[in-house]
Protein backbone atom coordinates (compact mmCIF):
# COMPACT_ATOMS: atom_id res chain seq x y z
CA UNK A 1 0.00 0.00 0.00
CA UNK A 2 2.61 2.52 0.92
CA UNK A 3 4.64 1.33 -2.15
CA UNK A 4 1.37 2.27 -4.11
CA UNK A 5 0.96 5.65 -2.49
CA UNK A 6 4.76 6.42 -3.24
CA UNK A 7 3.89 5.55 -7.10
CA UNK A 8 1.06 7.82 -7.26
CA UNK A 9 2.96 10.76 -5.33
CA UNK A 10 5.81 10.73 -7.54
CA UNK A 11 3.74 10.11 -11.22
CA UNK A 12 1.60 13.20 -9.79
CA UNK A 13 5.27 15.43 -9.24
CA UNK A 14 6.47 14.20 -12.78
CA UNK A 15 2.66 15.56 -14.40
CA UNK A 16 3.29 18.92 -11.94
CA UNK A 17 6.74 19.58 -13.18
CA UNK A 18 5.83 18.95 -16.69
CA UNK A 19 2.96 21.35 -16.36
CA UNK A 20 5.32 24.19 -14.68
CA UNK A 21 8.09 23.87 -17.77
CA UNK A 22 5.46 24.03 -20.18
CA UNK A 23 3.91 27.08 -19.34
CA UNK A 24 7.15 28.41 -18.35
CA UNK A 25 7.52 32.43 -19.13
CA UNK A 26 4.00 32.66 -20.30
CA UNK A 27 1.11 33.42 -17.70
CA UNK A 28 -2.63 34.49 -18.92
CA UNK A 29 -3.69 37.13 -17.86
CA UNK A 30 -6.89 39.88 -18.62
CA UNK A 31 -7.49 43.29 -19.58
CA UNK A 32 -10.82 44.98 -19.93
CA UNK A 33 -10.37 48.47 -21.33
CA UNK A 34 -10.78 50.63 -24.78
CA UNK A 35 -9.31 50.23 -28.25
CA UNK A 36 -6.91 53.39 -28.62
CA UNK A 37 -5.02 51.64 -31.80
CA UNK A 38 -5.39 49.18 -34.34
CA UNK A 39 -2.10 48.01 -36.37
CA UNK A 40 -3.53 45.64 -39.62
CA UNK A 41 -0.03 45.51 -41.26
CA UNK A 42 1.51 43.83 -37.90
CA UNK A 43 -2.24 42.16 -36.59
CA UNK A 44 -1.64 44.16 -33.51
CA UNK A 45 -4.62 46.56 -31.08
CA UNK A 46 -3.47 48.39 -28.06
CA UNK A 47 -5.76 48.00 -25.23
CA UNK A 48 -5.36 51.04 -22.53
CA UNK A 49 -7.21 50.71 -18.67
CA UNK A 50 -6.87 53.50 -16.53
CA UNK A 51 -2.81 53.94 -16.76
CA UNK A 52 -2.16 50.95 -18.09
CA UNK A 53 -1.51 49.76 -21.89
CA UNK A 54 -1.50 46.17 -23.35
CA UNK A 55 -0.11 45.94 -26.76
CA UNK A 56 -2.21 42.67 -27.93
CA UNK A 57 -0.90 40.15 -31.03
CA UNK A 58 -3.64 38.67 -32.92
CA UNK A 59 -3.14 35.34 -34.29
CA UNK A 60 -5.20 33.53 -36.65
CA UNK A 61 -5.98 31.10 -33.60
CA UNK A 62 -7.19 34.17 -31.39
CA UNK A 63 -11.18 34.19 -30.78
CA UNK A 64 -12.90 37.76 -31.49
CA UNK A 65 -16.68 37.63 -29.75
CA UNK A 66 -19.60 39.98 -30.71
CA UNK A 67 -22.93 38.04 -29.26
CA UNK A 68 -20.91 35.08 -31.75
CA UNK A 69 -17.50 34.61 -33.34
CA UNK A 70 -16.56 37.08 -35.28
CA UNK A 71 -12.94 38.82 -37.04
CA UNK A 72 -10.74 41.27 -35.98
CA UNK A 73 -12.19 43.47 -38.45
CA UNK A 74 -15.30 43.86 -36.07
CA UNK A 75 -12.80 45.65 -33.86
CA UNK A 76 -12.98 49.47 -33.79
CA UNK A 77 -11.00 52.10 -32.19
CA UNK A 78 -13.22 52.86 -29.09
CA UNK A 79 -14.65 49.97 -28.74
CA UNK A 80 -14.60 48.00 -24.90
CA UNK A 81 -12.94 44.54 -25.19
CA UNK A 82 -12.27 42.15 -22.51
CA UNK A 83 -9.44 40.04 -23.67
CA UNK A 84 -7.23 37.23 -22.43
CA UNK A 85 -3.82 36.63 -23.03
CA UNK A 86 -0.51 35.29 -22.86
CA UNK A 87 1.89 37.32 -21.63
CA UNK A 88 5.38 37.02 -22.05
CA UNK A 89 8.82 38.98 -22.25
CA UNK A 90 8.66 39.71 -25.76
CA UNK A 91 5.08 39.82 -26.65
CA UNK A 92 1.25 39.63 -25.53
CA UNK A 93 -0.64 37.04 -27.73
CA UNK A 94 -4.23 37.20 -27.66
CA UNK A 95 -6.24 33.86 -26.87
CA UNK A 96 -10.06 35.52 -27.02
CA UNK A 97 -11.14 39.46 -27.42
CA UNK A 98 -15.19 39.91 -26.76
CA UNK A 99 -16.17 43.58 -27.92
CA UNK A 100 -18.16 44.51 -24.99
CA UNK A 101 -19.33 47.93 -25.96
CA UNK A 102 -19.17 49.53 -29.66
CA UNK A 103 -18.13 52.65 -30.44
Amino acid sequence: MKKTAAVLLFLVLIIASASLVFSAGKSVRQITGNVTAIDTGSNTITVIKKDREVVLNIEDKTKVIQCSETTVSSISIGDKVTSKYNESPDNNTAKSITIRETH
